[in-house]
């Protein structure tokens, strides 16, 4: 599914944390990952913006882990920096 470009500017806006570490981990998946989720994946990845930036910093710096496995996922892509997923839905990989 393609996003209007009102929910992409209502997403990069939600991507905008209070820090320049977050924003910058949040931009970089956004740029690199987001487009290639499925349209499951991108709601989950919607709602984990939700997650407060402390609990966020520490899933990513290893200081804890989250209980859902798709945040996990989330997680493991924002730490490698990866810019394609390993989701059976890349279109453009290959």
């Amino acid at each position: 599914m393609t996003k209007s470009n009102t929910e992409l500017s209502r997403l990069r806006w939600r991507c905008r944390r209070g820090t320049r570490e977050m924003d910058l981990l949040f931009e970089r998946f956004l740029k690199h990952a987001y487009f290639l989720l499925s349209s499951e994946e991108q709601a989950v990845f919607e709602n984990f913006l939700d997650v407060p930036d402390p609990v966020i910093l520490n899933w990513v710096t290893g200081k804890a882990e989250p209980e859902r496995a798709e945040y996990r996922k989330i997680i493991q892509h924002m730490r490698l920096g990866n810019t394609a997923l390993d989701t059976g839905n890349n279109k453009h990989a290959g």
